[in-house]
């Protein structure tokens, strides 16, 4: 007989508890009140858990390969359900004919490069030669302050003559530039922080929705609050203007896709997650398996996302994300610009 076994069995049934609690704060972060970040470290924990069930496996602990290897199997099903029930819209197929309009000269087509210009003071040259190689027709910039404000003029105004701003010497400053005419520009803030929406004529006169936010980092219990009653004011906005379509929403939200708020926020808009797996894959083919995903891209049933990536430069590993979109079908009637 092992002697060795019995004596580590109440250990193991701690150590089982921790980690069916583990679980239980990803899967249902709201039953632990307002500090509800665990869901942020899903894939983390995910990949912990099977760790650990390979070692207890090695070292012959069953009951803990058992609770490792369950563990696992909850947060991979928990994070495939919620990624399935955003109504995430698939990639085409590198056949399918709707890749033949992709290309610059199609007005079938639409893309949008959202940046976060925290991680950009690394390498200011670069962070504003990505802007500009992103060839978006639209750009979105978040954390803008005076000091950014000019040199992004000076570098992008030549290829976005259509712009807007809000400086800010804190984190909720922000910027749209664009190749095409805006209109319909609102603000509202909600506690300092600004929330834009507008339109864009885009050629042949087609008319795309925007909304740009950047929420409060969830890190206590009052800026977890601030940052719910942020999102529910963002729904209420958007429930109460009936934003016409077809939309973009986009912004960086802290906090991850499959989090309630963001499913929340999509059922409320009708949106589709541009995102549509749970880690991060980068333009250099790249996957990051510790950088969580704050920043979003959603859009509404009338777009098709043709391809969704995130941006990084030598110096700065995560400068932002980018989407391509297309409108359904190729005789979708779009609203006309009134003449």
């Amino acid at each position: 007989m092992d002697l060795t076994k019995p004596p580590l069995r109440p250990l193991e049934g701690i150590v089982a508890g921790l980690m069916a609690g583990g679980v239980l704060y990803c899967v249902r972060p709201q039953w632990f009140g307002e500090l509800n970040a665990g869901a942020d470290y899903a894939v983390q924990l995910m990949l912990g858990y099977l760790a650990l069930g390979l070692l207890f496996l090695v070292l012959k602990r069953p009951r803990l390969t058992f609770v490792s290897f369950l563990g696992c199997a909850v947060l991979a099903l928990f994070l495939r359900n919620s990624v399935t029930s955003s109504n995430a819209a698939p990639p085409p197929a590198a056949g399918d004919p709707l890749w033949a309009t992709l290309g610059k000269s199609s007005t079938a087509h639409f893309s949008i490069a959202h940046f976060n210009l925290s991680n950009a003071t690394a390498n200011v040259s670069g962070a504003l030669q990505a802007m500009r190689y992103s060839d978006a027709d639209l750009l979105s910039v978040q954390e803008l302050t005076p000091l950014w404000t000019q040199l992004l003029l000076d570098s992008l105004k030549d290829i976005y003559p259509y712009y807007t701003y809000i400086e800010d010497i804190g984190m909720f400053g922000l910027a749209i530039f664009s190749r095409h005419e805006l209109c319909e520009l609102d603000t509202f803030y909600f506690r300092g922080v600004p929330n834009l929406s507008g339109c864009v004529w885009t050629e042949g006169g087609r008319e795309i929705h925007f909304f740009t936010t950047h929420t409060f980092p969830a890190l206590d219990k009052i800026s977890a609050r601030h940052q719910q009653q942020h999102l529910r004011v963002v729904e209420d906005y958007l429930a109460a203007r009936n934003l016409s379509r077809p939309l973009l929403v986009f912004g960086d939200f802290n906090a991850v896709p499959w989090s309630n708020e963001m499913l929340s926020l999509r059922k409320a808009a009708n949106l589709l997650d541009s995102r549509t797996g749970f880690m991060n894959t980068y333009n250099d083919g790249q996957v990051s398996f510790f950088d969580i995903p704050y920043d979003h891209i959603f859009f509404s049933p009338e777009f098709r996302c043709m391809e969704f990536k995130t941006l990084n430069a030598p110096d700065a590993w995560h400068l932002g994300i980018q989407g391509y979109y297309r409108f359904k079908a190729p005789g979708y009637e779009l609203e006309s610009k009134v003449q």
